[in-house]
């Protein structure tokens, strides 16, 4: 098995060296290429494209080294243009699926579960969607100019996640006591929406479209 940290390393030396950040995330998209077509796909070649996007998305070069053997991000203004913020918090969510795997078990369950049961829940509605933000807010959801709606509909899912999953998919008789355990301590640390939008993209997609239809602005 291959080192995903020893691989990112690598990468993060390469981009470091490399003339300018462009050309090193070319040189590093290249060379990843190759050798991810000799692997299997797991988590640590999920890790390893997080963290090269986490070095792409970055405004300034990202210290890779620095950040694998700290946990600690660059703050520097504007760091967070492109998203970065949510790449690193699903590169931490993937970590944690690494060294714990009864995480990811327990979230598939949840998936499964939900999945199961998407048709006959009201709450993602179009009408209650919007109703539901605005009074959330405490203004109209119009004047909600500083988030996009994409922005909003992400928010809404992860306080749904956090607050009423468990009454929606009745998780005091579908997990177990373990199962409980380990999604509230999930719920806890990490938004919903980030991981779902990459390891569960089609409920996801689901989702959305049954408040926005098609497209969402």
């Amino acid at each position: 098995m291959f080192s995903y940290k020893d691989i990112l390393v690598n990468y993060g030396a390469m981009m470091m060296d490399a003339p300018t950040k462009k050309k090193g995330a070319t040189m590093v998209k290249k060379d990843w290429e190759i050798k991810k077509q000799q692997m299997e796909v797991s988590i640590d070649t999920a890790l390893v494209d997080v963290g090269i996007r986490m070095m792409t998305v970055s405004k300034k070069r990202f210290d890779m080294k620095k950040f694998l053997e700290t946990g600690e991000f660059p703050t520097y203004n504007g760091c967070y243009v492109n998203g970065l913020d949510d790449v690193i918090s699903l590169f931490k969510i993937l970590e944690t699926f690494k060294e714990d795997s009864s995480v990811k078990e327990c979230l598939d369950h949840i998936m499964s579960l939900w999945v199961e049961n998407l048709d006959a829940m009201t709450i993602f509605d179009r009408k209650e969607f919007f109703d539901r933000v605005a009074d959330m807010m405490g203004y109209p959801i119009e004047t909600l100019r500083f988030w996009n709606l994409q922005k909003i509909f992400d928010y809404d899912l992860d306080t749904i996640f956090t607050e009423d999953i468990a009454d929606l998919l009745d998780f005091e008789n579908t997990l177990s006591e373990e199962e409980l355990t380990i999604i509230e301590d999930f719920s806890n640390q990490f938004e919903i929406s980030i991981i779902m939008k990459y390891m569960y993209f089609e409920l996801y997609d689901r989702i959305k479209k049954s408040v926005f239809g098609d497209s969402v602005e």
